[in-house]
């Protein structure tokens, strides 16, 4: 058999009931996450997952700059490329040139070279798919 097929990742199911949550006061973006395909469990270099957001929170600012702006409180992840699916809630995307609403059925690019910030602006939970690439856990 070909090396390459023997070491490539298969597909698999990954169940969101079946995904440990990790608690909003371990995330550095202070949101409630479950990284749902990992480098770990699925040999991925696109991270996804699901992540809640509390109603009117703010969420920790974070920064895709090619290098860490070193400000207390933004978590650096580098120069990542992220999109977001939203299913429930509404949230300000905010970036350093401007911001954007999102609510459900909306889906966003959020590009690298830029700081971020995300807010939610409904009384409701949201809730979203998220991705990134490449994944940095």
């Amino acid at each position: 058999m070909d090396e390459d097929v023997q070491t490539r990742p298969i597909p698999r199911v990954v169940s969101l009931a079946e995904t440990p949550i990790i608690p909003a006061e371990d995330w550095p973006e202070n949101v409630a996450v479950a990284n749902m395909i990992t480098r770990e469990n699925s040999g991925s270099n696109l991270l996804l997952g699901a992540c809640w957001v509390d109603p009117h929170q703010t969420v920790n600012p974070w920064s895709f700059e090619d290098e860490d702006p070193g400000i207390p409180g933004v978590t650096h992840w580098g120069p990542v490329h992220e999109t977001y699916f939203v299913l429930a809630g509404r949230l300000v995307l905010s970036w350093d040139n401007g911001e954007l609403e999102i609510g459900p059925n909306d889906a966003v690019y959020i590009a690298p070279g830029w700081r971020y910030g995300l807010r939610s602006v409904s009384d409701e939970k949201a809730f979203l798919i998220w991705s990134m690439t490449p994944a940095p856990v």
